[in-house]
């Protein structure tokens, strides 16, 4: 718990943001980091953990009946190397050098630095949907943070302002800070 303490502490720099909640969107808490996001009304919530990561989602389609076709995974990962089987940054290229063989890629930017992480994206057409990953990665941390927002690629043009707004969120709130200190 010490070990991800300190790369929660670290990750709250890279993803700060100040939440801007537009009319049509509400603010939801992300569970366990006390982190905050404009959600769209209406969208759906839910949290997960296991022994090597937090997962949040916040879907157009409730996730807890299944597939969801619209929505934003967070997935944090201290520990990455334990987690993957390889060093962070070894992770987000295979990854992408993967989804580079088996998807039609149609955006890639390159490594870029964010604070103490580096960040990769990859937008892609798979299957019926188009899809932004947002991978950020620390050696010094030995971390990893994705976000993946998807939708139906007929759903793209309305999605992807969605996905923008979405993508401004605090891992980390406040509360989190008061709590642990």
């Amino acid at each position: 718990m010490r070990v991800l303490l300190a790369a929660l502490m670290l990750v709250a720099n890279l993803c700060r943001a100040d939440i801007v909640v537009p009319p049509g969107y509400e603010l939801q808490k992300l569970d366990t980091t006390e982190g905050s996001i404009a959600k769209p009304k209406g969208w759906f919530y839910s949290h997960s953990a296991d022994k090597f990561s937090l997962t949040w989602v916040l879907a157009k389609e409730d996730p807890r009946a299944g597939r969801y076709q619209t929505g934003l995974r967070i997935q944090f990962v201290p520990n990455a190397t334990a987690a993957g089987k390889v060093p962070p940054d070894q992770f987000v290229e295979n990854f992408i050098a993967q989804k580079q063989r088996t998807a039609e890629v149609k955006r890639a930017c390159p490594a870029a630095k964010l604070g103490q992480f580096m960040r990769r994206c990859l937008e892609t057409i798979e299957g019926p949907h188009r899809i932004l990953y947002s991978l950020f990665w620390s050696h010094e941390l030995d971390a990893l943070v994705v976000t993946i927002f998807g939708a139906p690629v007929a759903d793209w043009e309305t999605a992807r302002h969605i996905a923008d707004r979405m993508n401004e969120f605090e891992l980390l709130g406040a509360d989190f800070w008061r709590k642990k200190q």
